[in-house]
């Protein structure tokens, strides 16, 4: 845990100099951004880690060699689904069915549209859903 604190505090302040100086495409920022995100995300504060993500996900470059591009595709992919997650535990259930319903197919992509992956994102969504009806929206 205390590892894990340092280092989102660490790839934040980073993150925080990089913009400061670099453009938002250059690598090196989002993936500080990466980082800190997943960091946040891992020690259960999603208000921190949610502008990470989104930031991740709108600047991360897939154009890489194809041998790094299946490396970013699957950062994305892992992210959009970390996002689901932090949007839930704000409590913003009907977003996060919308982001995972939209995973879906990615995920089914992937990993097979019978696949274990794609089997528990399609339970998650259920459970959501139930939530959400109990919650009313």
């Amino acid at each position: 845990m205390r590892t894990t604190t340092v280092a989102r505090q660490l790839f934040e302040a980073v993150g925080r100099e990089y913009r400061r100086y670099l453009a938002p495409a250059n690598q090196l920022v989002p993936y500080c951004a990466y980082h800190a995100s997943h960091a946040y995300a891992e020690v259960g504060k999603p208000g921190k880690a949610l502008p990470q993500l989104l930031f991740f996900g709108q600047n991360a470059d897939p154009a890489h060699p194809q041998e790094r591009r299946e490396e970013e595709i699957e950062k994305v992919r892992d992210s959009r689904y970390v996002i689901a997650q932090m949007l839930a535990a704000e409590g913003r259930i009907e977003e996060a069915v919308t982001e995972l319903v939209a995973l879906r197919p990615v995920f089914a992509d992937a990993f097979g549209g019978s696949s274990t992956q794609v089997r528990n994102l399609d339970k998650q969504i259920a459970r959501l859903r139930a939530v959400g009806e109990d919650g009313g929206w």
